[in-house]
C-alpha cells in the first residue's frame, strides 16, 4: 500500500512521520521494553527492535540486518540517528553501509542484543530480563531517564525531517 502511493508525497510522508513518532514514544516509554526476536529481524523490524530498551534474539535461526544499501534506499534521518545511538559505530557501518546479515551471537557479542537464547527459552529469557528490569515500576522518571539517554535519538524522530533534504 505505501509503495502504491506518491513518492515522498503526502500519504507517504505522514505515515513516516507517525512511524518516528511511535519510535519516539517507545523509546521514552516509562516502562522497560525488552524484544523478543524469535527469527529474521530485517530494515524496520530491526528498528522496532532498537527502540526497545533490551533485546533476546533466538540462537538457533535468524538474522538481523539493515538492507537498504543492496536496494538503493536510503533511511530519513531521525532513523540514522536511532542507529547511531543505539549500536557502535563498527556495527552501525557493518549494518548500514555493508547490509551485512548478523545472528544472535555475533549481535550479542556486538552488545546489541542482551540474550542468544534458544527459541524454547525465547519468552522465558526476555520475561526475566524485563522483570529485573521493572525492579522500579513505571513512572514518568524512567521515561525521562530515557528520554536523556536516547536524547539525540529522540529529538530527531519527534522533530526531525520525515524525508531527505534535496
Amino acid at each position: 500500500w505505501l509503495m502504491a502511493q506518491e513518492l515522498g508525497g503526502p500519504v507517504q510522508l505522514d505515515f513516516i512521520a507517525q512511524v518516528h513518532r511511535f519510535f519516539a514514544r517507545l523509546l521514552t516509554l516509562e516502562v522497560p521494553t525488552v524484544c523478543a526476536i524469535q527469527g529474521h529481524c530485517f530494515a524496520g523490524g530491526w528498528l522496532l527492535a532498537l527502540c526497545c530498551d533490551y533485546r533476546v534474539m533466538n540462537s538457533e535461526r535468524g538474522a538481523a540486518c539493515m538492507t537498504e544499501v543492496d536496494f538503493g534506499a536510503t533511511l530519513t534521518p531521525p532513523l540514522t540517528a536511532l542507529i547511531k545511538e543505539k549500536l557502535s559505530r563498527r556495527l552501525s557501518t557493518r549494518m548500514m553501509l555493508e547490509a551485512c546479515r548478523l545472528g544472535a551471537h555475533e549481535l550479542a557479542a556486538e552488545g546489541a542484543v542482551d540474550a542468544a537464547v534458544p527459541l524454547a527459552r525465547l519468552l522465558t529469557a526476555a520475561e526475566e530480563l524485563a522483570r529485573k528490569a521493572a525492579k522500579g515500576g513505571a513512572s514518568a522518571t524512567y521515561g525521562a531517564i530515557k528520554e536523556d539517554m536516547y536524547s539525540d535519538a529522540f529529538k530527531a524522530l519527534r522533530h526531525g525531517p520525515v524525508a531527505r533534504s534535496a
